[in-house]
């Protein structure tokens, strides 16, 4: 071997040497050498014609030239270290890339552009050295296993072979990384759910747990708009059904069918003829399918790392628990489709009729009153059901609970303060919780007030549509009942009477969850609550549940040293007293931690207050340690009343100034009672906005609105989500035209 020879031979990889060595001086066959370097017989074949190619055109080159490129060559010094360590060294391209330029570069300046750029030099070049080695570089490029080339200036592949990597690519995607809410969507989205004789297009989505048979056969809507949205969606769209379902047969079994070089080479020709037969081949096929491009299409990340399999969450927090609520569509749309209906009921002149009472106000003391209530989802956001109403609320004296535990009047509040508030639907058919609520909107106005009497002697004034938490009788759930509609012995504020046996009897019960407490201010409170703040202890921590599930508890107590028995004397005697309750618990603590004499001679006693966590906030309210900060109003549980009264009387007084307020949660806690915050809850019983109803849109627009009521209906989030970008694109307009 001459010395150019040798030069050629140290450019072939390790692999190559070897075949040319089994081939050329051991005399193997192609299956034997095959078998020798543990390679399948085909693949052999291949890097034997590659190993001659490059030993013949390594010799050929180095016969003539003594290196790739000639000293004074147009090429840039990177390019150069780049050709060489792919050509020479027979380096794979990012660790090429990595041995071009010098060590005080960073960052190599080897690209795309760079390499068209140089590539352009050497084709512009008179010189016999730089033609050959132009020629080198193209022929090394269209034998190698890789490209070391940018694609515009490549030439054709030397190998006659079907590129799978892209197919590939795209079924083990389908098979493996779309998550199960873009089936879900996709079936909510465009299921077409007509006869068989209509016509439709099908499209084949892919999945072995979703499906039994791996795969499900989804009918679609006809239309190119269908063909774009699924054409985004890197999905095949079928004519005819038996072709999608070969199409799905085909990938959901893609990897029994190509476990073998036969069986794939039977697969691949068959799959191909397939995906041709689909209405947006070339839309979807023109694509680009990389990893990358595929995991945007889906909003997903093939190199995140893996998450553990994580438990359903609970629909509120539980104790150690921080639940990443999903975004409540439900309430974004109820605030935009109630801004449309009192834009669209209000004048240019900036005031809108009451449905109800037919009184022109302010369009800032509109509210969108429905006729069927919220609860009846199928006219909910229906518009002949919804209309501008004025607002109904409570006098300025009324107590309100605010979020730092304090009795603040209503009249007092302003916009941005937050309150003690709860959730305003059950949720679940579990629960309401408490919450923290913010005031959105505070106004004043004049209407007619009615005074409440309740049994246990307390007198509420509000609006004859003013929303309580009640209920008909013991046993029943609470729901929200306005005041003209509260029962006394079988009445109601209009004289009507309740129907059915035994109705005489049935009077409303309101929910009072709370006790007005106001702070005592006293020696013996500022005593104790001292002795909170220094010895006592106020925590919500965890507590395990029968069934396996936490919940937070509430604790409240104060610790105290044996040897000072008068101070444990007096805190037992003043707990008892503001708390109300002569079993307040005193445990001994035998573990303690003290250290010194303390730890062997004397015992520690914790006082704990008990009963519920209202009664224990209540007992805080009274004597006020500034401990009480540190209470979390989320955490404090479910909503229970057990203050719970019945309605003695309603009377008229007159007119008189009431205060309108609107949170964020829509409710708050007035006097003690669990109330609404405005009229938007519940209207199906007010006579005049039937009668109102009834003229504007005619008694059949009413009749099917009542039959629609009656009915039940469930909306998804992408319809929620379309929903509210049509109500805000018409509330826009709105505002412009009416000047609001």
């Amino acid at each position: 071997m001459n010395e150019y020879q040798k030069k050629a031979w140290d450019c072939l990889t390790p692999t190559e040497q070897q075949s040319l060595f089994l081939q050329l001086s051991e005399s193997k066959s192609s299956w034997e050498a095959g078998e020798i370097l543990k390679l399948s017989h085909y693949k052999y074949l291949e890097i034997k014609e590659r190993s001659e190619k490059f030993f013949r055109l390594f010799s050929d080159f180095f016969e003539i030239h003594e290196s790739i490129f000639r000293p004074d060559c147009p090429c840039e010094r990177n390019f150069q270290d780049y050709i060489e360590a792919c050509i020479e060294k027979r380096m794979k391209r990012k660790e090429a890339l990595l041995n071009t330029g010098d060590a005080s570069q960073l960052v190599p300046k080897v690209n795309t552009r760079n390499l068209e750029r140089n590539i352009r030099r050497l084709q512009g070049s008179d010189n016999e050295w730089d033609k050959h080695s132009l020629g080198l570089i193209l022929e090394f490029d269209r034998w190698n296993n890789f490209r070391i080339l940018p694609r515009q200036v490549q030439q054709p592949s030397a190998f006659k072979r079907r590129a799978n990597k892209k197919e590939k690519i795209y079924i083990n995607y389908l098979l493996e990384k779309v998550p199960e809410w873009v089936h879900t969507k996709l079936r909510e989205r465009f299921k077409y759910k007509v006869k068989p004789s209509i016509k439709k297009w099908w499209v084949c989505l892919i999945s072995e747990d979703l499906y039994t048979d791996g795969y499900l056969l989804l009918p679609v809507r006809p239309t190119d708009e269908v063909m774009r949205e699924f054409s985004k969606f890197y999905m095949y769209i079928f004519e005819d059904k038996d072709d999608a379902d070969t199409f799905g047969f085909m990938v959901s079994k893609f990897n029994a069918k190509t476990t073998t070089v036969k069986l794939g080479q039977k697969f691949w020709p068959e799959y191909r003829l397939c995906i041709e037969k689909a209405l947006n081949y070339n839309q979807v096929n023109n694509m680009d399918f990389n990893v990358k491009q595929l995991d945007m299409a889906y909003n997903t990340h093939i190199k995140r790392k893996p998450k553990k399999k994580e438990k359903p969450m609970p629909l509120f927090d539980k104790a150690g628990i921080t639940v990443k609520k999903k975004p409540d569509l439900k309430a974004k749309l109820d605030k935009e489709f109630s801004l449309f209906i009192r834009l669209r009921d209000a004048m240019p002149n900036g005031y809108f009729r009451c449905i109800s009472c037919g009184q022109i106000k302010p369009f800032t003391q509109a509210d969108c009153g429905h006729y069927f209530s919220r609860t009846h989802l199928a006219t909910r956001f229906d518009e002949n059901n919804c209309h501008a109403e004025c607002r109904h609320c409570l006098t300025p004296d009324s107590l309100v609970l605010m979020k730092d535990f304090i009795w603040k009047q209503l009249g007092e509040i302003s916009v941005g303060e937050e309150i003690f508030a709860f959730d305003e639907e059950v949720i679940y058919k579990t629960s309401r919780r408490y919450r923290v609520g913010r005031v959105t909107h505070i106004e004043r106005d004049i209407q007619d007030v009615y005074e409440v009497e309740l049994e246990n002697g307390d007198k509420m004034k509000t609006t004859a549509n003013h929303k309580w938490l009640a209920r008909a009788r013991q046993g029943t759930s609470y729901t929200w009942i306005e005041t003209q509609e509260m029962w006394v012995n079988g009445v109601n504020l209009h004289g009507k009477h309740k129907t059915g046996p035994h109705t005489d009897r049935t009077t409303t019960i309101v929910c009072k969850p709370f006790q007005v407490i106001q702070q005592e201010k006293s020696y013996e409170s500022g005593w104790i609550a001292g002795m909170i703040d220094a010895d006592g202890h106020i925590c919500q921590q965890n507590i395990s549940n029968p069934d396996g599930t936490k919940r937070y508890g509430f604790r409240v107590g104060i610790a105290q040293c044996e040897k000072y028995m008068d101070i444990c004397s007096e805190i037992k005697r003043l707990l008892e007293k503001f708390t109300g309750n002569n079993k307040t618990c005193r445990q001994m603590m035998e573990d303690s931690n003290r250290r010194g004499t303390f730890k062997k001679t004397y015992q520690s006693w914790q006082f704990l207050i008990t009963g519920t966590n209202i009664e224990k906030l209540q007992f805080l309210m009274r004597v006020r340690p500034h401990k009480i900060e540190k209470v979390d109003i989320e955490k404090l549980g479910k909503l229970k009343s057990q203050y719970d009264t019945k309605v003695k009387g309603i009377k008229y007084i007159g007119k008189e100034e009431i205060v309108v307020m609107e949170t964020d949660t829509r409710t708050f806690i007035a006097n003690g009672y669990a109330m609404h915050n405005c009229n938007r809850f519940k209207a199906d019983h007010l006579e005049d906005y039937r009668v109102n109803l009834i003229a504007k849109i005619g008694q059949q627009k009413f009749d099917l609105l009542k039959v629609k009521a009656d009915g039940t209906s469930k909306m998804t989030d992408f319809e929620y989500e379309q929903l509210i970008k049509y109500y805000k694109a018409l509330n826009k307009k709105l505002r412009k035209e009416k000047g609001l």
